[in-house]
Formats: structure tokens, C-alpha cells, sequence
């Protein structure tokens, strides 16, 4: 085991919460708020993590060959 401080000994790893940010901010939208209504806000956010979700699991069902 390497010794404490060492980079080997705990790798760098991203929090679950800010890779969801990092997905989410990848939709402009979503980045920067236009619309008045929560409710649009919201529907645009139900969407984007749908979009997200759909991505993951066409990613994950491709054979790599």
C-alpha cells in the first residue's frame, strides 16, 4: 500500500451529485433558466433527466466489439 499522501493510495473520484450536474449543465436550457412558469422548469428538468437516462442505457446495450 502506498504511503499516506501518496496519489496511488486514494484515487480521485467525482461525487454522484456532481456528475449529475455535469449531465444536466450539458443542456443549455437548463444552464441558463428562460422560462417564467416553475412548472415549464420543471418539465424541461423531467425531460432532460429522461434524455439522460435513455443515453446511458443505449450506451450501455451497444456490444463493444
Amino acid at each position: 500500500m502506498p504511503p499516506p499522501g501518496h496519489a496511488g493510495r486514494h484515487p480521485a473520484r467525482r461525487w454522484v451529485v456532481e456528475a449529475a450536474h455535469s449531465w444536466f449543465n450539458r443542456f443549455r436550457r437548463l444552464l441558463v433558466r428562460w422560462e417564467k412558469k416553475a412548472a415549464n422548469s420543471l418539465g424541461f428538468v423531467q425531460l432532460a433527466a429522461i434524455l439522460i437516462i435513455y443515453r446511458k442505457l443505449r450506451h450501455a446495450r451497444t456490444p463493444s466489439g
